[in-house]
C-alpha cells in the first residue's frame, strides 16, 4: 500500500504512515510548502525529520544534530524514551536528512540566524518541546488504537517495555502502529512530569564506538576513490607559489588540481598525496598578521572610539574619576586554534545523473550543502549530503572548508575523491579563536562592596559572526558572553569594540565568554582584596539568588575556608545555565598543578544526569588546558602551532553537583570552559597583589 502523505495537524506537527509504513510523527515545526515523501526502504517509508515506528516494532529517531561526542543523540532518546513509556535502549537514532523545517530555533532567538546548525549549547533547548510533543502525540495515537481494539477506557492503558497492556491483556506497539497512524491527530497531549528516565542506560554511540563501528568521514570508501591532499591559502591570500616538479615526482600522484587560493594532489594513497603537498613547498601571498599588529589593533579598539553600549547603569566614569586610585587592568588573549581530533575532511562522488554526494562533518549541513553546490555550479537538490559525526567539540565543522574542494576534484578528475587536511594544516586554515582584549577600572564603595565599574571588550568574529556568515548575511558584532559581570554595582558602564584584523576569526566554545570572565573575576578578587574582604563573601553580598545559591553550595562542598587557601572563584550564567566554580590549584615549575575541580550546576531540568556531568567535567578541563597551554604563533595570518603536550600532567579531583528544578533545560557545554580560566587565575595569584593580565596564562617568578 502507497504510504498516507503527512497532514497537518492543529498542532504544527504531521503525521504520516499506514499500512506497511507504521506511525511517522515530525518533531519539529514544518514550513509551509508541501511536504513529499523523502524516500523508500524496504516497504518502510521514511519522510524527512520524523520519529518513526515501523510494522516490526521499531522506533527510529532521525535527528537534526550532529553528534560530535556530547552525548545529543542519546539526549534525543532520552526525551522519546520518556515520552512513550519505553526503554531507552528501544530507541534507534538516524541523522535526519536535508531539507527545510528543522532550523534551531534556540540560535534564531538568539542571533537572528534561520539555520540548521550544532552549535551554543542549543540542541536541547531548541528541540526538547518539540521531540517531547511529537513523542506524547505518537504515545496517544498508540494508547488511543489499543483502548479500542481491547475494549478499555483509554486511561487502562500503560506502556510496559514494548508492550501496550490492559490487565491480562496485551499489544505490541508494532500490531498497531501502522492503525494509529490512520487515527485522528489528537487536538492537544499533555507531557508526562519530568522524572529522571532510565538513568543507567548506555550512550547510543558507545557501542558503535567501542566496536569501532562509528564512522566518520575519513571512513568513507567508493569504488574508484582516490585520495587528495591539500594546501589552502589563508583568508583573502593566494598561493604564490608552488615547487611542482618536486609535488608531482612522485609515481603514485595521479595529478594536480590547483586553484588561485589552493592546490591538491591526487593518489592512490592519503600519505602519499600529504607527501607530494609537503614536497612543493607550498608558498602564499597575504598579509602579514603577527604579535605587533595584533597588539597595535587592540590598543585601537581599547582606547578609540565608536564602542557600543552593553550595560550602562549610574555614574561610572565619575564615580571612577573621583577615586583615589582605582584599580585599573588591561588583559589580552591570544588567538586559540581548535584542538579536534578530526582534521577537515570531506568524501565526494559525482552521480550518473550529474548531481553530486557529498560526506563529511559539519555542524551546519544545510549551509555545507549550499556552499557545495555554489562551488561546482549546481542547484542545491542537485547535491545529496551526508552529515557524519564530527570527532572534535571546538565547533571547527560549522565552517566546513574541505567539502567545496573535493567536490570540485571529484568534478574535474571524474572520480571519487577523499580529501583529507592534515591536522597541522587544518588548525592553520581552519578559523581561530580571535584575539581579545579589555580595559578595566573599578573602584570599592564605602558600603564595602564594587561602587564603580568602566570595562572596555575589543574582539572579532565569535559564534554569532559565523552563523550570520553561513545564513548569507554579511557578519554580527562581536560576542558579549559574560562581558557584563554578574555582580550588582551600582555604577557600571561595560562597551564593546571591534577589532579589524585581517584573519579567520570564528567561534571556539568558551573562547570569547571565557576570556570575558578571566578578565571580571579578577578585578573583582582585587577589589576584595583591597577591602581586605573574604573572597567569597564579598562575591555574596552582590549575586543575585541564583547564583547566591550555587557558590554557597559550592564552598561547602570545596572545604572553603576563610580566604580559600590556594582556591579562585569564578561564577555566571550561560546559555540558560548557571554555575558556581571554585579550583584549587598552585604553581609547580613552569606550569601549575591542579588538585581540585567543584562545580555546582542550576541547568533546569536535567535530561541526562551522567551526560550533564560529563559535559561539565569536559568543559572545566578544556578551559583549564586551554589556559596553562602555550600561545599560537600567526604565520600569513594562518596559526602556526606550537608542540602540544597536555599541560595537565594529571587529572585533579572532579566533584560536580546538579541542582535539578522543572524549568526549562539549560545549555552545559560552554560554561565550564567559559569559567575555568577565571577560578585557575584567581586560585594562582591568591596572595598577590596583581592578577594573570593574558590568556593562555604567562607565568612569573620562573613559571611559564
Amino acid at each position: 500500500m502507497r504510504a498516507k502523505l503527512p497532514e497537518l495537524s492543529r498542532r504544527q506537527l504531521l503525521v504520516g504512515g499506514g499500512a506497511g509504513i507504521g506511525l511517522l510523527v515530525a518533531f519539529h515545526f514544518w514550513p509551509r510548502e508541501t511536504l513529499a515523501p523523502f524516500g523508500s526502504e524496504g516497504g518502510a517509508a521514511r519522510f524527512s525529520h520524523y520519529l518513526k515506528i515501523d510494522p516490526k516494532g521499531g522506533i527510529t529517531a532521525l535527528v537534526p544534530q550532529v553528534e560530535y561526542g556530547q552525548g545529543i543523540w542519546a539526549g534525543f532518546a532520552a526525551l522519546i524514551a520518556h515520552e512513550l513509556g519505553v526503554p531507552r535502549s528501544a530507541i534507534a537514532v538516524e541523522p535526519a536528512p536535508l531539507g527545510p523545517g528543522i532550523e534551531n530555533a534556540a540560535l534564531e532567538d538568539a542571533f537572528g540566524v534561520h539555520l540548521r546548525a550544532t552549535a551554543g549549547a542549543t540542541s536541547i533547548r531548541a528541540f526538547e518541546q518539540p521531540v517531547r510533543e511529537a513523542a506524547a502525540t505518537a504515545h496517544a495515537m498508540l494508547v488511543a488504537e489499543a483502548a479500542d481494539r481491547l475494549d478499555v477506557d483509554r486511561e487502562e492503558i500503560s506502556v510496559v517495555g514494548t508492550d501496550l497492556v490492559a490487565g491480562a491483556n496485551c499489544l505490541a506497539i508494532a500490531d498497531v502502529a501502522e492503525a494509529a497512524a490512520e487515527r485522528a491527530v489528537p487536538r492537544s497531549v499533555t507531557l508526562r512530569p519530568w522524572i529522571q528516565p532510565d538513568r543507567s542506560a548506555a550512550r547510543v554511540d558507545m557501542p558503535a564506538k567501542a566496536r569501532g563501528a562509528w564512522r566518520f568521514a575519513a571512513d568513507v570508501r567508493l569504488p574508484g576513490m582516490v585520495y587528495a591532499a591539500a594546501r589552502l591559502a589563508p583568508p583573502g591570500g593566494r598561493i604564490s607559489a608552488i615547487d611542482r616538479g618536486r609535488a608531482a615526482e612522485r609515481a603514485s600522484i595521479v595529478q594536480l588540481v590547483e586553484r588561485e587560493d589552493w592546490i591538491a594532489a591526487i593518489s592512490s594513497s592519503w600519505w602519499e598525496a600529504e607527501r607530494s603537498m609537503a614536497s612543493a613547498k607550498v608558498r602564499y601571498a597575504s598579509t602579514d598578521i603577527g604579535d605587533a599588529a595584533i597588539e597595535a589593533a587592540l590598543e585601537a579598539a581599547l582606547g578609540g572610539h565608536g564602542a557600543r553600549t552593553l550595560a550602562d547603569a549610574g555614574d561610572a566614569r565619575g564615580v571612577i574619576g573621583s577615586a583615589g586610585g582605582p584599580i585599573a587592568e588591561t588583559f589580552t588573549a591570544a588567538p586559540a586554534i581548535p584542538r579536534d581530533l578530526e582534521p577537515f575532511t570531506a568524501a565526494a562522488r559525482v552521480r550518473s545523473d550529474g548531481g553530486l554526494d557529498i560526506w563529511c562533518a559539519t555542524l551546519a549541513p544545510d549551509a555545507t550543502r549550499r556552499a557545495v553546490a555554489k562551488a561546482v555550479s549546481l542547484s542545491e537538490d542537485q547535491v545529496t549530503l551526508v552529515p557524519m559525526p564530527a570527532g572534535g567539540r571546538s565547533a571547527r565543522a560549522l565552517d566546513q572548508i574541505a567539502a567545496p574542494i573535493a567536490a570540485i576534484i571529484a568534478r574535474e578528475i571524474g572520480q571519487p575523491v577523499l580529501l583529507c587536511l592534515s591536522p597541522t594544516h587544518s588548525a592553520a586554515v581552519g578559523r581561530l579563536g580571535a584575539p581579545l582584549g579589555a580595559r578595566i577600572s573599578a573602584t570599592a564603595g564605602a558600603d564595602g562592596r564594587i561602587g564603580g565599574w568602566h570595562a572596555v571588550f575589543a574582539g572579532q568574529g565569535g559564534l554569532g559572526d559565523t552563523l550570520t556568515q553561513l545564513a548569507g548575511g554579511d557578519g554580527a558584532r562581536p560576542d558579549i558572553a559574560g562581558a557584563v559581570p554578574a555582580y550588582g554595582i551600582p555604577d557600571l558602564l561595560v562597551e564593546q569594540a571591534s577589532l579589524d584584523l585581517d584573519i579567520a576569526a570564528g567561534h571556539l566554545a568558551g573562547h570569547v565568554a571565557g576570556f570575558h570572565h578571566f578578565a571580571n573575576e579578577q578585578i573583582v578578587e582585587r577589589v576584595a582584596r583591597a577591602l581586605g574582604a573574604e573572597p567569597l563573601a564579598f562575591r555574596l553580598s552582590m549575586l543575585g539568588p541564583r547564583l547566591s545559591s550555587l557558590l554557597v553550595s559550592a564552598g561547602r562542598l570545596a572545604g572553603w575556608v576563610g580566604g580559600g587557601g590556594a582556591m579562585g572563584i569564578a561564577c555566571g550564567e550561560m546559555d540558560g545555565s548557571a554555575m558556581a566554580l571554585i579550583i584549587e590549584a598552585r604553581q609547580a615549575g613552569l606550569g601549575a598543578r591542579v588538585d581540585a575541580i567543584t562545580a555546582v550546576v542550576d541547568a533546569g531540568r536535567i535530561i541526562d544526569r551522567k551526560l550533564a556531568q560529563t559535559a561539565i567535567e569536559a568543559g572545566v578541563i578544556a578551559g583549564v588546558e586551554r589556559a596553562l597551554s602555550a600561545a599560537p604563533a600567526l604565520n600569513h595570518a594562518m596559526a602556526k602551532p606550537v608542540g602540544y603536550s597536555p599541560a595537565l600532567k594529571q587529572l585533579p579531583t572532579v566533584r560536580i553537583e546538579l541542582v535539578e528544578r522543572d524549568a526549562p533545560p539549560g545549555g552545559l557545554s560552554q560554561i565550564g570552559a567559559a569559567l575555568a580560566p577565571a577560578a585557575l587565575a584567581n586560585a594562582l595569584s591568591t596572595g598577590q597583589r596583581t592578577s594573570l593580565p593574558s590568556l593562555p596564562f604567562s607565568f612569573q617568578g620562573g613559571a611559564r
